[in-house]
């Protein structure tokens, strides 16, 4: 028989591993556009039961947010790393906005060394972008 737990470990496993992946792709994998006042926003999310991986490519990561905005014309790009295992998210610090943009919907985020976590937090959907 099929062992459920193992069969859904190797799909979240393959999921994890973004190697193959440019920062940009990382960037744009799981990502949409919003237009929140006068602004619009790119709000990426990689979900992993691996967010080392991603974290390590932090500030390639952070450059092509910045290479995004300059090629869309966008105002700013959310970055978040949601580890499902944990259950919280890592937003990094993109740009100065982008840290008053979370600060101001999540005002128990604090920022260090570039990064915040927010418990809790798993989907784009209904958490951040709601």
């Amino acid at each position: 028989g099929v062992n459920v737990h193992e069969l859904a470990m190797g799909m979240f496993e393959a999921k994890a591993d973004i190697s193959h992946l440019s920062p940009l792709e990382i960037v744009n994998m799981d990502s949409k556009v919003f237009n929140i006042g006068s602004k619009k926003l790119r709000v990426s999310v990689v979900e992993t039961t691996a967010p080392d991986r991603a974290l390590s490519q932090e500030s390639a990561i952070v450059e092509a947010c910045a290479e995004a905005c300059s090629q869309e014309e966008l105002d700013d790009c959310l970055m978040f790393v949601v580890d499902i295992i944990n259950e919280s998210a890592t937003v990094l610090e993109t740009t100065p906005t982008a840290v008053d943009i979370v600060t101001a919907a999540s005002p128990d985020a604090s920022f260090s060394e570039g990064r915040a976590v927010l418990p809790g937090v798993l989907s784009r959907k209904k958490q951040i972008v709601p």
